[in-house]
């Protein structure tokens, strides 16, 4: 939200909203949250499968440092869970790209394709 204008006043809005509201089922609310990223993909004319895919390979290449990062936080941080498993020696395991993936972002880098915008 921010990286398209939002302030900092209107998400305490949004959580405030969603928290005043009763608890949903998982499955349905994750669909929800990509229907919302969705919509706002279109607005911002944003691709949403590329910028998905190349963050994917993006975060692939920093796993040991997501993971140092997480062990690092406070024990009160949000994102405990994934600090304990990093401790308990669980690990985060990439899946191998698909060609599609690999090709994609070679592509866009090779182009400088900034920002990752909708052909429309």
């Amino acid at each position: 939200m921010q990286a398209c204008g939002a302030t900092q006043s209107e998400a305490h809005q949004l959580v405030d909203y969603v928290y005043g509201r009763p608890i949903g089922e998982p499955f349905q609310e994750f669909g929800g949250v990509m229907m919302t990223l969705a919509a706002l993909c279109s607005a911002q004319r944003i691709d949403l499968h590329i910028t998905g895919e190349v963050e994917l390979s993006r975060s692939w290449t920093k796993v040991e440092k997501f993971q140092a990062k997480q062990v690092a936080k406070s024990e009160h941080s949000p994102l405990l869970a994934t600090a304990l498993a990093a401790q308990s020696g669980y690990r985060l395991m990439p899946i191998d790209p698909t060609y599609d993936m690999i090709d994609t972002a070679a592509e866009l880098k090779a182009q400088n394709h900034e920002p990752l915008m909708a052909q429309i």
